[in-house]
């Protein structure tokens, strides 16, 4: 960091935990918006084909862009999409599981679970057709060497099926 403030351009996702230090603000600059971190700890996902989420675990934060200027505290989580924010209570495991062992979710559609797996494993899903990707998806994956197990616990549970053929997963209505 050079001069009074410690500022960080992400692309990606990335948990910060940041000790406070008025002399020197913490400031993350994301697609479209700015994290202000006063001695905390968040999750910070921006990927361009997925909304904007920050998810706060511990302290305080700021999440200012154009149209738009909120604090959010413990256990809150900002999503940010055209430009609007919206900001909600969220169970913390489901939103930083990402630095763990499992995959976690909570009624997320499966389209969000796709590509969760895709930057994991390396995977393209293709679905057959628009209303699987909403498939509702509660639960734990563990993040296996294979995706192909992981698959299997989501065929399991829901009304899909998968086709591997090399780095592509076609996602299919159960038959």
């Amino acid at each position: 960091f050079t001069g009074n403030t410690r500022d960080v351009e992400l692309t990606g996702q990335a948990f910060f935990d940041v000790t406070s230090d008025a002399n020197s603000p913490f400031r993350v600059f994301c697609s479209g918006f700015r994290v202000d971190v006063t001695g905390t700890s968040c999750d910070t996902p921006d990927y361009r084909d997925d909304p904007a989420i920050v998810t706060l675990a511990t302290g305080e934060i700021k999440v200012a862009g154009s149209h738009f200027n909120e604090t959010l505290l413990p256990h809150q989580q900002a999503t940010i999409e055209n430009e609007e924010i919206k900001i909600r209570e969220v169970e913390l495991r489901y939103y930083i599981n990402w630095m763990d062992e499992f995959f976690r979710f909570d009624g997320e559609p499966l389209l969000h679970v796709a590509r969760k797996l895709s930057r994991w494993y390396g995977h393209e899903f293709i679905f057959e057709n628009e209303e699987l990707k909403k498939t509702r998806f509660t639960g734990s994956l563990q993040k296996y060497e294979n995706i192909s197990s992981a698959l299997e616990l989501l065929e399991m549970t829901t009304h899909v099926q998968f086709n591997i053929q090399s780095k592509t997963i076609r996602v299919m209505k159960k038959r």
